[in-house]
């Protein structure tokens, strides 16, 4: 599996993902779907892809970041990356672009013989659905517990399948704990987003989306040891706005 990860070197805020996308897929072309996962099918749902997502967006340091998996690579390469431009045009406004940088690695994931460790920032867990059984279990953590372990199970098994990997039935995931989590509102929907550390029998690579949103810089996968780096990073901030709030 090749993944390619195209960093901008132009600043752009989390909650500007959305007007990204569309600019990029405007600039590569609306033609080529894999940028937008919109197509022109009566059978699917508002003509909208629910296949994995093989290119996606986020915001790593600050900057702005297209990654895209195998297919969502070679896309970048053939109708992204000749069309870049010094400025791109989004949420109200132009942002300057002064050059970019490609990483590309080549993974094979696969299932393991033991579970290993690995980690999600911004992870999307619940569907409206399991968001009513986690209300409902608010008194419940082990009832919780299980829900979490359930659906990242799920989630894993659905980016497993989505890449072709054999066996992607035998996956199983365990949520070890959960370091942060709040409220938010996508697409007017009630949702929580977790920062969680996990082990399962199948790890995806490193910077690849997981869960719902995947496409959006949500459930950031991480090695353990990104994640805990992550993580001192918004300690360390949180304790300097607090300073400077007194």
């Amino acid at each position: 599996m090749r993944i390619l990860t195209l960093t901008l070197n132009m600043p752009l805020h989390p909650g500007d993902i959305i007007g990204f996308r569309s600019a990029v897929s405007e600039l590569a072309g609306r033609a080529h779907t894999l940028f937008h996962q919109h197509v022109p099918s009566a059978e699917e749902a508002g003509g909208l892809s629910w296949d994995y997502p093989l290119i996606q967006y986020g915001v790593r340091r600050g900057r702005a970041v297209v990654l895209g998996i195998d297919a969502g690579a070679a896309a970048i390469r053939q109708h992204l990356l000749p069309v870049l431009a010094d400025e791109l045009s989004f949420a109200g406004r132009t942002q300057q672009m002064t050059g970019y940088s490609i990483r590309e690695v080549q993974e094979e994931p696969a299932l393991l013989d033991a579970a290993q460790p690995f980690a999600l920032s911004g992870w999307l867990a619940l569907n409206a659905a399991n968001y009513a059984r986690w209300k409902t279990a608010s008194d419940q953590p082990a009832l919780r517990s299980e829900l979490l372990d359930r659906v990242l199970t799920g989630h894993l098994r659905a980016f497993a399948e989505g890449i072709g990997l054999a066996g992607y039935k035998d996956i199983v995931a365990h949520v070890d704990s959960v370091d942060r989590q709040k409220k938010i509102t996508w697409h007017g929907t009630s949702l929580i987003r977790f920062d969680i550390q996990a082990q399962a029998n199948f790890v995806p690579p490193a910077g690849i989306g997981l869960g719902r949103a995947a496409a959006f810089g949500f459930g950031q996968v991480h090695t353990h040891a990104e994640y805990l780096q992550l993580r001192a990073r918004l300690q360390a901030n949180a304790s300097r706005e607090a300073d400077l709030a007194l």
